[in-house]
């Protein structure tokens, strides 16, 4: 009976609830008591207490069955007799409770284990309250999966502290589970399940897989990587078992580096005896790793005739590719340098290529590599070796760079960088014929930047030229000098993808590697089809190559395209940029431009600039390396090839929203070691980019040409986890340019069929529909900031020139020799003018050349080649020797060397002594010759 207490004198007023059986007042007033008297009602009865709450009413039913929620108990203090005993109360179960364990990790049976016990059980000791009754624990994982102890041993104990030790199977999945225990209860029932959460982490056995590389070789230190199963512990100790064939087996301890859970490196010496062997990993609880991969095989056959390498001096200040030339290369081969008696472990170059042939591989030497001369080992996984001692010398001297070379007979000119002392020249020539000489030449001057060579190259011939620093013996190879007579004929490379009329055409030789010039490309820029006007650029290269002489031209490829369709426009190249300008242009939204685009079909005053992307300007990818990973599908058995490329910012002054080359191609072979194995990935920052695209092989022993995107990332290394697929676009293509900007300089006066040439950082527009005028704007570089940065151009206002060309231009060619400034013939006249460049940029006057091309010269080009002032008509290409001429005016006679093709407004450049014809009245055909 619920009681709310209430105080008159020496009685207690309370209010009941019938229900109640006991009187439980709400405080403890009524203590001590020496009697109580309950009256409900005038009837009363007795109530006892013990003195101690609460008060027990005695039968109180048959007084209180009547009584409503409001009736009164008056309690009065009168005596005290003895208390009945309280009411039963059930006693509460007593169920285990877990208060210690001494195992957290249940480890697998291994055989090189020195503790724990080894055995088929692993045990686990469990104190706690209430275990003496214990008759079941388990392992419980993820609420579903139940494994019970095979054995449970009561140790003993008082009730609140009582050991039981139980075993279980060693054979229990990897994973987290809950411990259960389950015990008699005092009234001999079952008590519920009573789980410590107490998580077990259950290792199988740890095994190791496989050996990457399987086979080395034992007259170099080798790192070798280790790859284990189930190793989630501290590595103290790496070794290997020799197996015997009698049956015994040695054990030989190594250094290691620990690089991930389930790898380490091994660095296996240089002074074991051939035979196979059991790599062995442990952990710090001293249990090792059983075999289940291949073992590892120690090769002594260095029979292979390495016969030399190219180049043999390397710098440090580039990745540099060398080419090593042996009898035998198999798939996967490795190639090492090392340095003898240093005790260092050897280098494995990156980047393998093997030709199909099989007599030679390359590989690349990172900037990262100590200077020295080193042995070069190729390693077959047959375990054949070639060996070549002291083949190799890296240094940290800067090598030589040619950026051109001209021949005018006797002397060749070359110029350059990093030239030292007196340094020598090389000239490996070719005759048309296919068959090859070597040219004796005498330095007569050198410089810095430039040297002047005798040299007697024959007609008809090109040559290499190779330039070597006498100091540090580091050289340069530079393709395509020429000496041709006009007799050679036009060679037909591919199509553009459409006619074209007046494409701007211009042409330039990538940026040299750190030994050896690259190819030259031709870009065709915007011109008309079909009387609209186009956005498109297009690149092709040829190729340096002296193979037949003259060189072959790849098929175009697709390049930005401008931020308006163009045509009757120029451009020109100053340095690492195009720079394109007047013409008419219409509209094209790009998403590109950085200002609004010009009104539809006018006559354009923009000017637009790209970037060409230097191969040298690109990430630095280091070796791959190789590891598992549980959470990851993996690549699984594969030889993949990775390139990186550095990703602009939407607002780069240089490439905005572009993309870079490709870096140093990579390579990795991942063994079949299991479904989880990961490719790790990590190059250097490259300046102003915003993230870097990850291009691999689409699938294993793809070659690297087909190279294609697998992600993006705003890091600097990507885990390729085999989850994505390498089906995106394909890298940028040697010679490719970055995304337009428009410029906020613009021409004074809009001009369209104009000729645009640069000179000396001066870029001039001359001339356009009814105009005698030219106008020029100067260029300010500023140097970079690093290896990887590029300069930045700010072009100057445009100013109209002081004085004009004799009469009106259209639809001609302009070019530069010798510090001059030549316009080429239109449909007005034949002539020719010059004009010498003055300090600050403007030109002097024009003046009339003496010397005049004879034939329809209207819509014809003018380039200068190798010495030779060259005019490019619908119907033949005239021909002036500029040799021995400051002013590049002497007699032109027709040439022999005449496009196939007969076509008016082609587009014309000239590179490497090449000179190509592109397009012409809606044409899509290419042509080109060497002069």
């Amino acid at each position: 009976m619920s009681l709310q207490r209430n105080y008159f004198g020496d009685c207690v007023n309370l209010i009941a609830n019938p229900q109640d059986s006991y009187i439980y007042p709400s405080d403890n007033t009524l203590v001590q008591c020496s009697s109580v008297k309950v009256t409900l009602f005038n009837t009363t009865f007795t109530a006892n207490s013990t003195g101690d709450l609460p008060i027990y009413i005695i039968n109180p039913a048959p007084f209180i069955s009547n009584i409503n929620q409001n009736g009164v108990l008056t309690i009065s203090k009168k005596f005290c007799p003895p208390p009945p005993p309280p009411p039963f109360v059930p006693p509460s179960p007593l169920c285990p409770v877990i208060k210690s364990f001494d195992v957290i990790e249940i480890e697998g049976h291994t055989t090189f284990c020195a503790s724990p016990v080894v055995g088929a059980t692993q045990s686990v000791n469990i104190t706690g309250t209430n275990l003496v009754n214990t008759t079941k624990v388990s392992l419980v994982w993820n609420s579903t999966l139940v494994f019970d102890a095979v054995d449970i041993t009561y140790q003993g104990g008082n009730d609140t502290d009582y050991t039981i030790t139980v075993a279980f199977s060693r054979d229990l999945p990897n994973g987290t589970y809950s411990l259960i225990v389950e015990a008699n209860n005092l009234n001999a029932s079952v008590c519920n399940q009573t789980s410590a959460f107490v998580n077990f982490i259950v290792y199988p056995v740890r095994y190791f897989i496989y050996p990457q590389p399987p086979v080395v070789y034992n007259g170099i230190i080798t790192p070798v990587g280790l790859h284990t199963v189930n190793f989630n512990f501290n590595f103290i100790l790496t070794f290997l078992l020799k197996k015997s064939a009698d049956g015994t087996q040695v054990a030989y301890n190594e250094e290691f580096t620990a690089d991930y859970d389930n790898k380490v490196t091994m660095f296996v010496p240089d002074t074991f005896t051939n035979g196979t062997y059991q790599p062995v990993v442990v952990a710090d609880d001293g249990c090792g790793t059983q075999p289940y991969g291949p073992d590892l095989f120690i090769s002594d056959n260095a029979n292979l005739q390495l016969s030399s390498i190219y180049p043999t001096i390397v710098s440090t200040s580039a990745v540099s590719t060398v080419r090593v030339n042996i009898n035998k290369v198999l798939p996967r081969a490795h190639v090492y340098i090392s340095l003898p008696g240093s005790g260092k472990p050897a280098i494995l170059l990156s980047g393998i290529v093997i030709t199909s042939s099989g007599d030679q591989i390359s590989g690349d030497v990172l900037p990262t590599t100590p200077a020295g001369v080193y042995d070069v080992v190729v390693v077959n996984m047959d375990g054949t070796v070639g060996v070549g001692k002291n083949l190799l010398t890296v240094t940290t001297a800067v090598p030589p760079v040619v950026y051109s070379a001209s021949y005018s007979s006797p002397v060749l000119s070359i110029n350059g960088a990093n030239f030292e002392g007196n340094p020598s020249v090389n000239l490996q020539c070719e005759n048309l014929d296919g068959s090859s000489y070597t040219v004796g030449a005498t330095v007569n001057s050198a410089s810095s930047n430039a040297i002047s060579v005798n040299a007697d190259i024959a007609v008809n011939s090109v040559c290499q030229v190779i330039v070597t620093n006498p100091g540090s013996k580091l050289n340069f190879i530079y393709s395509r000098v020429v000496n041709f007579a006009p007799t050679s004929s036009f060679k037909q490379a591919s199509n553009l993808p459409s006619g074209v009329n007046r494409p701007a055409v211009v042409a330039t030789g990538i940026k040299p590697s750190a030994t050896y010039s690259r190819p030259a490309v031709v870009y065709s820029i915007g011109g008309s089809s079909n009387g609209a006007a186009l956005p498109t650029v297009n690149s092709a290269t040829a190729s340096t190559a002296t193979t037949n002489a003259i060189p072959s031209v790849s098929a175009w490829s697709a390049q930005p395209s401008l931020p308006v369709a163009l045509s009757g426009h120029s451009a020109t190249i100053v340095n690492d940029y195009i720079y394109v300008t007047g013409g008419v242009a219409t509209a094209v939204p790009t998403g590109n431009e950085t200002a609004p685009a010009e009104p539809t079909s006018s006559a354009s005053t923009g000017v637009y600039r790209s970037l060409i992307l230097n191969p040298n300007k690109t990430p630095t990818v280091a070796l791959p390396a190789s590891h598992r990973d549980g959470n990851a599908t993996g690549v699984g058995e594969a030889n993949f090839y990775y390139a990186i490329t550095a990703v602009y910012s939407n607002n780069s002054d240089i490439n905005p929203g572009g993309e870079s080359l490709i870096g140093n191609i990579q390579n990795i072979y991942t063994p079949p070691v299991y479904p989880s194995l990961v490719v790790e990935l990590a190059w250097d920052q490259v300046p102003g980019a915003a993230s870097y695209n990850v291009y691999r092989t689409p699938y294993s022993e793809a070659p690297s040409s087909l190279l294609a995107l697998l992600s993006n990332t705003e890091q600097t290394k990507f885990v390729d986890k085999g989850e994505l697929q390498a089906n995106g676009k394909k890298i940028p293509v040697a010679g490719s340019i970055g995304n337009w900007v428009k410029l906020e300089q613009t021409l004074t006066t809009p001009r369209s069929n104009l000729a645009v040439t640069s000179l000396n950082q001066a870029i001039y527009a001359i001339g356009g529909d009814d105009l005698a005028s030219y106008e020029f704007a100067t260029v300010t570089s500023t140097e970079s900031t690093g290896p990887k940065d590029y300069e930045r151009q700010t072009l100057s206002s445009f100013t109209q020139g002081a004085s004009s060309l004799p009469s009106t231009r259209s639809n001609f060619g302009a070019t530069t020799y010798n510090n001059r400034v030549l316009v080429g013939p239109s449909a007005t006249d034949n002539k020719i003018y010059a004009s010498s460049a003055a300090s600050g940029g403007d030109l002097g006057s024009f003046t009339t050349n003496s010397n005049q091309p004879s034939g329809d010269l209207s819509n014809s080009c003018l380039v200068s080649s190798n010495n030779k002032l060259l005019v490019v008509a619908k119907n033949n290409v005239a021909s002036s020797t500029c040799a021995g001429s400051d002013t590049c005016d002497q007699p032109f006679q027709s040439s022999s060397q005449s496009p196939a093709t007969s076509t008016s407004n082609p587009g014309c450049a000239q590179s490497s002594s090449t000179l190509f014809v592109v397009g012409g009245e809606n044409n899509a055909r290419t042509e080109y010759a060497l002069f």
